[in-house]
């Protein structure tokens, strides 16, 4: 991404923060107060930015695209909202969380590729280390068995077209200590991630789903 773009969205970036506290008009739809809001539907989106929508206990919102970063084989894109909540994703996994009730400041950067998980067509046992907060705990390993798998009718309906889906299982522990076994979920098209749900801590377990740019004139769902 060029200097000038970067510095172009974070130009919108902060007129849209502005604009929430001059004219209480928000364009990242209502931002995560209280992990998410309760309602978001009456929010505009600023034309010529990309959002992603976020879903939590059946409550969505949406995160503006600060930047996008490609490092090697790697995307780095940053989401932000309008009360400074941040989500780093690297092809499309969350590695870095601030700003929310529980933050994920930083994650080993070994991470298997989609190409490769489709290709195996096996499970894939792997592991990752995170720094987490509330708690301080640094280091903290995560085992984890990622593979493909065939999307129920349901899944499938999730996307409006055919993708790849994997699943990974992952064994963590809670900040008290306790076992913390769950699941996170991977729509992918040519190695993109179009949808997913993502957990950070048992609370805070995500639906992600890029929205893509918005064209003005148009209002995204």
């Amino acid at each position: 991404m060029s200097v000038i773009r970067f510095f172009r969205a974070t130009f919108f970036a902060c007129v849209s923060f502005l604009l929430v506290a001059c004219q209480g008009f928000n364009p990242v739809v209502d931002t995560f107060t209280n992990l998410l809001p309760k309602r978001a539907s009456d929010s505009a989106y600023q034309p010529g930015l990309e959002y992603l929508q976020v879903s939590l206990r059946g409550r969505s919102s949406a995160m503006a695209l600060g930047y996008r970063q490609t490092k090697g084989l790697d995307v780095h894109e940053h989401w932000y909202s309008g009360q400074r909540e941040m989500l780093h994703l690297v092809n499309g996994r969350v590695v870095e969380v601030q700003g929310m009730t529980h933050e994920l400041r930083k994650q080993s950067d070994k991470m298997p590729s989609w190409h490769d998980l489709a290709e195996s067509k096996r499970p894939l046992v792997w592991s990752r280390s995170k720094d987490l907060m509330p708690g301080y705990r640094y280091g903290q390993v995560e085992y984890i068995i990622s593979q493909w798998v065939k999307p129920t009718a349901q899944e499938a309906a999730l996307v409006n077209q055919p993708a790849q889906w994997f699943i990974e299982q992952v064994k963590s522990k809670t900040a008290d200590g306790r076992e913390w076994l769950y699941n996170e979920t991977y729509a992918v098209v040519n190695n993109q991630v179009i949808y997913s749900e993502q957990c950070v801590a048992p609370e805070l377990c995500m639906t992600l789903r890029p929205l893509g740019m918005v064209k003005p004139g148009v209002v995204k769902p």
